[in-house]
């Protein structure tokens, strides 16, 4: 989300017009139908708006960026490093009647911290996995039923429901285990 808004924020600073503006800008002055300033200053008012909406509704998904190990775009840290987030998400979940038993969702964190490696994070963004697919490759590699791994399976597919959240995923996907 930071990365959008610094990227309009140079776009509001250049008067930044895309290629394919300032094409069409050619000719529409030609016609005499338009002048360049006031397509800048239209595009400086989308690239404005664009961003007082970022910031008065993206701060609610400030508080999911926690979470962000769920998307595997790297190996899963150290429990030491995700351990606020989990008990973030299992407080949340217990709210909605969804209990957790936190061993088991340790050990398992800790089954897929062994098969979540650097190498495995780069066939997966090679291969361009999105996110459910990379947690469908995880359960694969594990040869284990959905049951065997309720607790961590819960815990992903209730952080990638929460609404709006998948621009910390790129994709948003439904969590599909085989």
């Amino acid at each position: 989300m930071s990365k959008l808004k610094t990227q309009l924020k140079c776009r509001i600073g250049d008067q930044y017009l895309p290629i394919y503006v300032r094409t069409l800008l050619k000719k529409l002055e030609d016609d005499g139908s338009v002048t360049r300033a006031e397509v800048s200053k239209a595009a400086v008012n989308f690239y404005e708006t664009a961003l007082e909406y970022l910031d008065e509704w993206a701060s609610y998904y400030d508080e999911f960026c926690s979470f962000e190990w769920t998307n595997l775009n790297c190996p899963i840290p150290a429990w030491d490093t995700i351990r606020n987030s989990v008990a973030d998400i299992v407080g949340r979940m217990k709210k909605l009647g969804h209990e957790v038993n936190e061993d088991r969702l340790y050990d398992q964190l800790n089954d897929i911290r062994v098969i979540v490696t650097s190498e495995l994070v780069n066939e997966w963004a090679t291969s361009k996995f999105d996110t459910g697919q990379r947690w469908s490759d995880v359960f694969k590699r594990l040869n284990a039923d959905y049951s065997a791994y309720l607790e961590i399976g819960t815990l992903v597919e209730f952080v990638l429901s929460v609404p709006g959240t998948n621009y910390l995923w790129l994709h948003g996907t439904k969590l599909i285990i085989y």
